[in-house]
């Protein structure tokens, strides 16, 4: 429920509060994810990785704002090529490209921070 408050856009302090580690109890069903805002061509973000899920090609972030597209810190789930997600897990910091269409975001690229 933190990280749900947290992504609801509590302002910089909540940002700040992203870059640490989940508890270890927490199970990412309890992730609010916020629906990903329509935007055109490829973008870039960065963020905390809550959950990767290889089987279904899902990864959860807590992405850090969007400056130029005026996105405030949000919980996405991304769909990705699973053999993006080989190696992540919760708690990695990750930068990567995305598309975002009809209500869907696709990563392309990622790598560690």
């Amino acid at each position: 429920m933190a990280v749900a408050f947290l992504v609801a856009g509590l302002g910089t302090a909540a940002a700040e509060d992203l870059r640490k580690p989940l508890p270890a109890e927490m199970p990412p069903d309890s992730v609010q994810v916020e629906p990903m805002p329509e935007a055109a061509g490829t973008l870039s973000g960065e963020g905390q990785v809550l959950a990767v899920d290889r089987a279904a090609g899902l990864l959860t972030v807590a992405q850090e704002p969007v400056p130029t597209l005026g996105w405030p810190s949000l919980t996405v789930r991304f769909d990705a090529d699973p053999a993006l997600l080989d190696g992540l897990a919760p708690g990695a910091w990750i930068v990567y490209s995305f598309r975002s269409a009809g209500g869907v975001a696709r990563i392309e690229r990622l790598q560690r921070r």
